[in-house]
């Protein structure tokens, strides 16, 4: 018999009391569930029955439910039989199912709407097709609205017309998309996101969640795999329910957080992990060898990032892998890289892309002749960096010259308070950008750049992104998993070190590239006085 996965998570909001039919209507789910013919997972059946828990009341327990599993674990099927049961018998005036996509939505409800086709007992509430005999008939003469931005299963009779809001309307489940206008000012009974770690604000969150704010015995479930440092709301959420949990103060919460994940420091390779994480494991088409299988691959194929996030639910820093292979950069490290006695530093100073904080970087030779790339100064805000700058001119290793994008970027707004202070900026635009960053890339991969390993330059080569015209790219800051900014300053000064003077004109510097400054609205802190020179220091 081969390995099975955990049924209980591996952290848990604990129950406020013993959990029995009498406690919990996560009991009456699990066999409202076998007379539809369906046998739910021995994890499935532990989250409904710790998510519907009861109040002495008879009020749930908690308002947010939130599942942290990996996928291909049967998130799905957990919301298609929970929305069934709140539609069909615990009654509902309205349930929403949001995703990423109306398509993703949609397919939840579109296996909910099958299910309940099919069951004799349920197909009653649903309305007839009527033209059902015009077309291939895949769901047993029932009915349901397809129109585009319109997706329904709204039933012709209520099963509980007691649970009906005040307009009367009969039961519909109806979808959205997670966006500031998802499900807004549309009250319900149950709200099902998918995917919760795509919330990368709380636009949708807060466009959706209140809506079940003035329904009596509402929930919201979300469900979701492991995010990295843009998963804003899902991240917010864990770090508050891991917090209550520890400090004994989770009594008094209105959510539960239930993790299916790999502990962090567990191995790729531990069977144990794979686990923990996969609940469905050895129950469902997901085995022991099979996932093994999966992560030996991952190992092998530099993607093991993606399967932590997405097979051990384990948080990445970023997903998506930058341009730059983490593993070329951590191997270019060197504690004790500096440039060589007397030899010129080039400077580069790029700004983040809300203008929240601005990044100062250097280029040098080292006695071996390779180039030494480091961030020497790092703050919040930009109005520091020239008095900085002209701080150091004429200490022997800065010019009085940086490079610096000028249009296009955030960092036109420094432009002005530069000339200012008399330092020269030499623009860093059109071909000289889009070579200089091809440039740079092979310089990198041809192993003849070496760094210190700065967790803030680190951090932002991980998840920096290009952007592609043609054969050619760019750094994509909007699309970059974290603040690319520094990426961008040691490239600058990269440039500045290596770059030849030329006249010629790029094709591109008329297109996105030198893009107005007036385009960019700057929200920055105005107490850059507070900041000392901190950590990142010139050496």
């Amino acid at each position: 018999m081969g390995r099975k996965g955990y049924t209980e998570p591996r952290f848990y909001t604990p129950p406020l009391r013993e959990l029995t039919p009498e406690t919990s209507k996560g009991f009456e789910v699990i066999e409202f569930a076998e007379l539809l013919g369906i046998e739910l997972y021995p994890w499935q059946k532990w989250v409904l029955i710790h998510g519907l828990e009861l109040l002495p009341n008879g009020e749930f327990r908690v308002k947010v439910v939130i599942v942290e599993v990996a996928r291909q674990n049967g998130k799905t099927l957990l919301m298609v039989v929970l929305g069934l049961w709140r539609m069909f018998q615990f009654g509902a005036s309205r349930i929403i199912s949001a995703a990423q996509s109306l398509g993703d939505a949609e397919d939840t409800l579109d296996e909910a709407f099958a299910i309940a086709a099919w069951n004799p007992v349920l197909r009653y509430f649903l309305p007839d097709n009527p033209r059902a005999d015009e077309e291939d008939d895949a769901y047993n003469g029932a009915y349901r609205s397809r129109a585009n931005g319109k997706p329904a299963m709204e039933l012709a009779l209520a099963p509980r017309p007691e649970a009906l809001d005040l307009a009367g309307k009969m039961p519909i489940w109806s979808l959205a998309v997670t966006s500031r206008k998802g499900g807004r000012s549309k009250s319900a009974d149950l709200a099902l996101l998918d995917e919760l770690r795509e919330h990368l604000d709380w636009e949708a969150w807060n466009a959706i969640v209140p809506t079940s704010r003035n329904r009596p015995q509402s929930q919201t479930w979300g469900l979701s795999n492991a995010g990295d440092l843009r998963s804003v709301v899902l991240r917010s959420l864990r770090e508050s329910a891991i917090k209550q949990i520890d400090d004994g103060t989770s009594d008094a919460s209105r959510t539960a957080f239930f993790s299916y994940s790999a502990h962090p420091d567990a191995d790729v390779l531990d069977p144990d992990a794979h686990a923990q994480a996969n609940p469905s494991m050895g129950y469902s088409n997901l085995t022991a060898d099979s996932i093994m299988a999966e992560a030996k691959d991952a190992v092998a194929g530099d993607n093991e990032a993606g399967f932590r996030a997405e097979c051990l639910c384990q948080w990445q820093d970023v997903l998506t892998p930058g341009k730059i292979s983490l593993k070329l950069w951590e191997s270019l490290t060197d504690p004790t890289s500096a440039r060589a006695p007397g030899a010129e530093v080039f400077v580069g100073v790029d700004v983040a892309l809300d203008g929240r904080w601005a990044h100062v970087a250097i280029a040098s030779q080292r006695e071996d002749g390779l180039w030494h790339v480091e961030i020497v100064a790092s703050r919040a805000g930009y109005r520091w960096v020239p008095a900085w700058l002209a701080a150091r001119k004429g200490r022997g290793w800065f010019s009085g010259t940086v490079g610096m994008q000028v249009r296009g970027s955030a960092s036109a707004a420094l432009l002005p308070l530069l000339q200012e202070a008399g330092i020269e900026v030499a623009e860093w635009q059109g071909t000289d950008m889009s070579a200089s960053v091809l440039g740079f890339v092979t310089e990198i991969k041809n192993r003849g750049i070496r760094h210190r390993d700065q967790p803030v330059l680190t951090v932002s080569v991980e998840g920096a992104v290009e952007k592609r015209r043609g054969d050619i790219f760019i750094w994509d800051r909007e699309k970059s998993a974290t603040d690319a900014a520094p990426t961008v300053a040691a490239n600058i000064a990269w440039w500045m070190a290596t770059r030849h003077e030329t006249t010629v004109t790029s094709a591109y510097d008329d297109e996105n590239y030198d893009a107005p400054a007036q385009e960019f609205e700057i929200d920055e802190p105005q107490d850059d006085e507070d900041f000392d020179d901190g950590g990142l220091m010139f050496v």
